[in-house]
């Protein structure tokens, strides 16, 4: 590698780690839109820092739209700002330079970028088709007694949940499926033994790696995904979420060492966790279509 590959490599690296602030946005995108402006961002960054010439006057057009001025200080300047720049006639040539530099130091850009589309769009379908469940999960640990191991056991239900649904853990969840004797996939409180759900057996803890693996391609980690919903949750305002979900009564039990919390959330999640894997399964193409049109 001569001087000059040396300088530019230098300076390409000098401008990623600038630009990795814009570049660490995707972890807050809730769609593939907002992904796209992230990525945008990312490479009008990227442009500033590399490609004065071309550079300049995309900024101009930023300066001279007068939406960009209005949002400033505001919520949506970022968007506004991208927005103005991909309106710009360089926009297309600037983007075209920054990936000419990308591979002339052997960066990959497109692959660095898939990558964390594919990951954060694959979250995003697993959360929403199980943030339901999740709800009536929390929601039964305040309605009952509060018995040690509660919250394990529901924390376990979601992320196994959450394996039947992420593309890269299915395999992991239908091993554990088998090893804790869930008779219907879908339904892992039908026959729900709290002694099979061991957090030490292996099956359990190669799911659980996987879905935190997955959890932190999307820029996020199962600890922060599972308190999103606060743990002293509204009764009334969950009601209003779900009251167009019909609530089946508690099944009977002779084990009187079954606690209020483990018989609630029988009662409420079975159905949940089949309409997540419903919508999951709707949702899995429109995701998939969305990740090759933003790689694209």
């Amino acid at each position: 590698m001569n001087a000059q590959q040396v300088l530019a490599e230098k300076e390409y690296v000098d401008a990623f780690n600038g630009c990795k602030g814009v570049l660490g946005a995707f972890a807050s995108c809730e769609n593939a839109s907002d992904l796209g402006l992230v990525k945008d961002g990312f490479m009008l960054c990227m442009g500033g820092a590399l490609c004065l010439d071309l550079y300049a006057p995309v900024k101009a057009a930023i300066v001279a739209d007068e939406k960009v001025a209005d949002a400033a200080g505001k919520l949506n300047a970022f968007q506004v700002q991208v927005l103005a720049a991909r309106g710009a006639d360089g926009w297309p040539a600037l983007v075209a330079a920054v990936e000419a530099k990308a591979v002339a130091v052997g960066s990959d850009l497109a692959g660095i970028w898939g990558g964390l589309v594919r990951g954060r769009l694959e979250w995003i379908m697993a959360r929403n088709a199980t943030h339901m469940l999740k709800i009536h999960l929390k929601r039964a640990l305040i309605d009952g007694s509060g018995a040690e191991g509660d919250e394990m056991d529901a924390k376990m239900i979601w992320v196994y949940s959450l394996g039947l649904v992420l593309n890269s853990c299915k395999e992991h969840a239908v091993v554990w499926a088998d090893k804790a004797c869930i008779t219907v996939p879908e339904q892992p409180l039908k026959g729900f033994d709290p002694a099979k759900w061991d957090v030490r057996l292996p099956e359990w803890q190669t799911l659980d790696a996987g879905v935190g693996e997955a959890a932190e391609r999307a820029g996020t980690t199962l600890e922060k995904e599972w308190d999103l919903i606060g743990t002293q949750i509204d009764p009334t305002a969950v009601a209003e979420k779900t009251q167009e979900t019909p609530q089946p009564q508690p099944p009977t039990s002779d084990d009187a060492e079954t606690s209020a919390a483990t018989a609630a959330m029988a009662a409420v999640t079975v159905d949940a966790a089949a309409a997540a894997a419903t919508a999951a399964t709707a949702g899995a193409a429109t995701a998939a279509d969305e990740v090759e049109e933003e790689i694209d």
